[in-house]
């Protein structure tokens, strides 16, 4: 089972950060269209086995300071749990913490600008799959310092 989670990680990782159509598009808030890798399917399922994806740390995807990673990565890596959940019984989605790397960035005038794209990319697997946030320390305190907890 360990074996299975960690191909899928690798997998999604895979898809999002090497597919031929990168998230460098003019409106950030849009994600080129997920592509599955046949090639690279984890081991076959057991009857009664079901998938747990595991996300650490998407900040960086959703981190202004790099245009290079833009939310689209994270939107690109949400779209393909949902198109895969059926065939590859994903039951829950776990993100551990460090959702945003500042979570009170203003940017463009938005306010907790990567909460914002955060959510945009995140929503898509609202009523398709199960999922849970679990917060990290970026996501707590003025610039993700974590110095309170308020």
């Amino acid at each position: 089972m360990r074996t299975r989670s960690l191909h899928l990680v690798c997998s999604i990782l895979c898809a999002a950060l090497f597919s031929e159509h990168l998230a460098y598009a003019q409106d950030i808030f849009e994600a080129p269209p997920v592509t599955v890798d046949q090639d690279h399917d984890p081991m076959p399922f057991v009857p009664g086995s079901w998938t747990m994806v595991v996300m650490p740390d998407t900040q960086n995807y959703v981190d202004t300071r790099d245009p290079a990673l833009l939310p689209g990565i994270l939107r690109q890596m949400c779209d393909w749990i949902v198109a895969n959940k059926d065939a590859r019984n994903i039951g829950l989605v776990v993100f551990q913490g460090d959702i945003v790397d500042n979570n009170d960035r203003e940017f463009n005038g938005i306010p907790n600008y990567e909460w914002t794209l955060a959510k945009q990319a995140i929503r898509v697997l609202d009523d398709q799959v199960p999922y849970v946030m679990v917060t990290g320390n970026h996501d707590y305190g003025p610039g993700g310092s974590a110095k309170d907890r308020t």
